[in-house]
C-alpha cells in the first residue's frame, strides 16, 4: 500500500490528495462511486473541499478510509491533513480552521485606517458631548448655594447673608441688590425689627433672564 510523504502533504488539501490518487489510477468519480457505494455528489464535494455540503465528520472520515482501501494508499496522512485544516463544530460538522483564524484576525487587528476612523469618531463624539453640555447649560437657570445663615438658625436683628452663584448675574436678597464679586460670591445685610420666624429670599437672574430662587427660614431673637 502506497504511503504519502510529508513533503507531498505539506501544501496539499484533502480534496487535492484524494483527486490525485484517483486520477493516478485513471479512475473516474462515477467508477469510484460504484466501487465505494458513496454518492457521486459526496465524492465531488469531497474532492472540491466543500465540507459544508457533506455529512458529519464521522462520515467524511469513512469516505477517506474507503478511498484508501479502493485506491490502495495509506489514508491516515489524509486524515491528518483534514485535522490540520478543519475542526468539528458542536453538530459534528467540519469547519475550516483558516476561516476561523481569518475572522479572528479581522476582529483583533488594528490597522492604521481603522485607527484613523476611530480617532475621527472619538473627536466627533467629544465635540457632540460638549455641544450637548453647553446646550444643557444654556437652558438651565443659574445655580445658587446659600452659605449662611443656616436653615432655622437663631439670628439677631442684623443678619449677614452669604452665598455663591455664577458671575454676571443679578442677586437680590429680600428684593435688595446684593454685593456680587467676580468669583460669584455674594453677600448682603438684612435688618429685622421684630422677633419670630422670618423668611430670607434670594433671587438670582442671569443675562438670559433665567431666574433661580432660594428661600431660607430663620428665627429672629433679640
Amino acid at each position: 500500500m502506497k504511503s504519502l510523504t510529508h513533503d507531498y502533504l505539506k501544501n496539499q488539501t484533502v480534496g487535492e490528495l484524494l483527486a490525485r490518487e484517483r486520477e493516478a489510477r485513471h479512475m473516474s468519480l462515477k467508477e469510484l462511486a460504484a466501487l465505494t457505494q458513496i454518492k457521486l455528489e459526496h465524492l465531488e464535494n469531497l474532492e472540491a473541499n466543500r465540507f459544508d455540503r457533506l455529512p458529519a465528520a464521522v462520515f467524511v472520515r469513512g469516505y477517506i478510509k474507503l478511498y484508501g482501501g479502493v485506491l490502495e494508499f495509506d489514508h491516515l496522512p489524509v486524515l491528518a491533513v483534514m485535522r490540520r485544516d478543519f475542526r468539528q463544530d458542536v453538530r459534528g460538522q467540519l469547519i475550516s480552521r483558516q476561516y476561523k483564524r481569518t475572522v479572528a484576525s479581522h476582529r483583533l487587528r488594528m490597522t492604521p485606517k481603522l485607527a484613523s476612523i476611530l480617532g475621527g469618531l472619538t473627536v466627533v463624539l467629544v465635540g457632540l458631548i460638549y455641544v450637548l453640555f453647553r446646550w444643557y447649560q444654556l437652558f438651565q437657570p443659574p445655580q445658587v448655594k446659600l452659605l449662611s445663615p443656616n436653615e432655622n438658625q437663631v439670628v439677631t436683628g442684623q443678619v449677614i447673608v452669604e452665598g455663591q452663584t455664577q458671575a454676571d448675574t443679578i442677586v437680590t436678597i429680600n428684593g435688595v441688590p446684593a454685593s456680587l464679586q467676580a468669583t460669584g460670591y455674594f453677600s448682603g445685610e438684612i435688618t429685622y425689627m421684630t422677633e419670630g420666624i422670618a423668611l430670607i429670599k434670594i433671587e438670582v437672574k442671569d443675562a438670559r433672564g433665567k431666574t433661580s430662587t432660594v428661600e431660607r427660614p430663620v428665627y429672629v431673637k433679640f
